[in-house]
This record gives C-alpha cells, sequence and structure tokens, in this order.
C-alpha cells in the first residue's frame, strides 16, 4: 500500500538509474585527480588543489541557481545526464581531497619499483596504489551514496516531472498531501531508508579489513 500510495517503485526505479551512474563519474574523478594530486608533478598543482579544496566549503543553496541557469542554457533541466553531472562536480572535491591524501601518503619506494620496472602512471594507479585505496574507497563510496541518496535542492530544480523524482523528493513531496494518511508516508520513509543502511553494511566491512590491514602492518 505504501509503496503503491507513493509512487515509490517510480521513484526507486530513477535513484537506481542516477545514484550507480553518478558513482562511476564521481569514482573516476576522485580516483584519478586524487593521484595526480596526491602522486604526480605538474604545473599550478598547488594552486588547483587548494583550488579543489575552496570548492567544498559552497552550500549547495548558494550554488543552486547558478547550476540550474548553466543547466538550462545546455538544455540539461529534467535530464538524468544533468543531475549526474552536478552530483559530480558537487561531491567530487571531498573525495578527491580524500584520495589526494591517501595517495600522498604511499610509500616512494612503492612507486618508484613500479617505475623502475617499466609500470607507466596509469598502470601504477590501477595496479598497485588503487587495490591499496580499497578502504578509502569503501568511505568515499558510503559518504557519497549517503549524500546523493539524500540530496533534495538539485533534484528539486532540475527534476520537474513527477516521473522523474528521486526517492527523497518524492517524499518530500508526498508529505503532507491530504490524500495520503500519515502512515502510509511513514511507511514509505522506512521503505525508503532500508537501501542507505544496506550500502552501508556492504561496504563497511572493506574499512574495517583496511583498518585491520593497516595495522597488522604497522
Amino acid at each position: 500500500m505504501a509503496i503503491d500510495q507513493g509512487n515509490l517503485l517510480y521513484y526507486f526505479r530513477n535513484n537506481l538509474i542516477l545514484i550507480p551512474t553518478a558513482l562511476l563519474f564521481y569514482l573516476f574523478v576522485c580516483i584519478t585527480a586524487g593521484f595526480a594530486f596526491g602522486r604526480l608533478r605538474f604545473p599550478f598543482r598547488l594552486s588547483l588543489f587548494l583550488l579543489v579544496l575552496f570548492l567544498m566549503i559552497f552550500p549547495q543553496m548558494l550554488l543552486s541557481m547558478q547550476l540550474f541557469q548553466l543547466c538550462s542554457k545546455l538544455h540539461l533541466t529534467n535530464s538524468y545526464l544533468g543531475l549526474i553531472l552536478v552530483w559530480t562536480a558537487y561531491f567530487a572535491p571531498f573525495g578527491t581531497y580524500i584520495m589526494a591524501t591517501f595517495f600522498s601518503s604511499l610509500p616512494y619506494e612503492i612507486i618508484e619499483s613500479a617505475r623502475i620496472d617499466g609500470a607507466g602512471t596509469w598502470k601504477i594507479l590501477t595496479r598497485i596504489a588503487l587495490p591499496i585505496a580499497y578502504p578509502m574507497l569503501g568511505i568515499i563510496i558510503i559518504i557519497a551514496f549517503q549524500s546523493m541518496w539524500n540530496e533534495l535542492p538539485f533534484s528539486l530544480l532540475l527534476l520537474q516531472k513527477m516521473e522523474m523524482r528521486t526517492v527523497t523528493l518524492g517524499i518530500a513531496m508526498i508529505q503532507g498531501q491530504y490524500g495520503i494518511p500519515a502512515t502510509v508516508q511513514s511507511a514509505v520513509i522506512m521503505i525508503a531508508s532500508i537501501i542507505p543502511m544496506m550500502v552501508f553494511v556492504f561496504f563497511q566491512k572493506y574499512i574495517a579489513t583496511g583498518s585491520f590491514a593497516g595495522a597488522i602492518k604497522g
């Protein structure tokens, strides 16, 4: 009953389209940018890294209208791609900072030994650095998933069609509607919270494994 009256299936379907795709964009940006800032040397590296840190202080409400106008000009409103790009741009600076901090802490000998053996930058990242970074990946995935699942301002501005709403946006819209009882609304909220909890439980084991591995190594 709660699923039918709250149109929850539509909203779950939209979240299952949006969030995994956005996470792929997000992880690609965070991993490559984090490795570049953490291990590579290039012009204006420090200035660009400070710019990434600076971007983290802007609240969503301050950027919402500017991003909406930009997406309107690019015909990205009422588009999953528009919201995916906005989510990636907004949440990636924090993940990039976490990954850059981790990659910069990797032992110098590991990277240099790989270079001496003929490994290029991409091979060092994918074959050596990334497998060691699983605990950090678990952390940024959990944080990004929770943030995207609960995100409201960008979704509200960019997804104006009912059939494209996310779970959080759909719940916000049905709250207070006279035709839907409060018990049904409560049930919808409870059902919508199950998936984020499952994601946390699934990825927290990687965080725990990485922590114990680090302790044993130390």
